[in-house]
This record gives structure tokens, C-alpha cells and sequence, in this order.
């Protein structure tokens, strides 16, 4: 076993035609939902996450959209997709990516921010 990380290890693994592998994920729902997900790669992370004035509901559709290969969702269903699984779903696409715990702090920072300018508004 190798001490040290390579450079393989650390890339997000691509097929042939150089699209992102989506793996079999189980939800953390009561029904142990699985979905088949993609993560979101470091060179798309700031797309989302560093998009000042992008509404929460806007990113997370754009999540499911993007990375979530199975169910498919498309812009005409994602207004009707059950919340829990909206959440569960971006949720483990964000595991998937390694991202859970910063985007947490970033959305919980964002939302602080609008709170207060909104408050200083008013």
C-alpha cells in the first residue's frame, strides 16, 4: 500500500468520453431511497456556491438537474419534486463531492448576511 496520495487518487473519476461516473448513492431517508448521483467538481464548485444573490431554491434545482443521473429531473418537474428529497438528494451530492460541511457554513453565513443587510434595510 502506497504512503502517499497520487494524483489518480485524487481526480474525480471520468469515462472515455471524459463525463463525470455517477455512483449508486442510498438516501438518508426513512425508505433508504437510492439515487444514482455525479459529484460536482472542483472547477464547477464556485458556479454554486460562490454566486452572490443566486436564490437556495435556484441552486438546489440546478444540483438535481446537473448531477442526479437517476431519477432524471428537468426543469418542467423540479418545482414538484417532495422537499425531504430535494434536500436528501443535494445533500448526498454534496458528500459524494466532499463539499457537505463547508457549503453548510457557507449557505448558514450567506443567509446570515441577507438577514442582517435586510434588518440595516429596514
Amino acid at each position: 500500500m502506497n504512503e502517499f496520495l497520487t494524483a489518480k487518487d485524487m481526480i474525480i473519476e471520468r469515462d472515455e468520453q471524459g463525463e463525470l461516473i455517477a455512483e449508486e448513492y442510498t438516501l438518508r431517508t426513512n425508505n433508504k431511497d437510492k439515487v444514482l448521483i455525479k459529484p460536482i467538481p472542483r472547477g464547477t464548485i464556485k458556479k454554486y456556491f460562490g454566486a452572490e444573490g443566486k436564490n437556495i431554491e435556484d441552486l438546489d434545482g440546478e444540483i438535481l438537474i446537473n448531477y442526479c443521473v437517476n431519477p432524471v429531473f428537468t426543469s418542467k418537474n423540479i418545482n414538484y419534486v417532495k422537499p425531504y428529497l430535494v434536500t436528501a438528494i443535494v445533500n448526498a451530492v454534496l458528500e459524494l463531492s466532499g463539499l457537505k460541511e463547508k457549503v453548510i457554513v457557507n449557505v448558514e453565513s450567506t443567509l446570515k448576511k441577507k438577514s442582517i443587510k435586510k434588518d440595516m434595510e429596514n
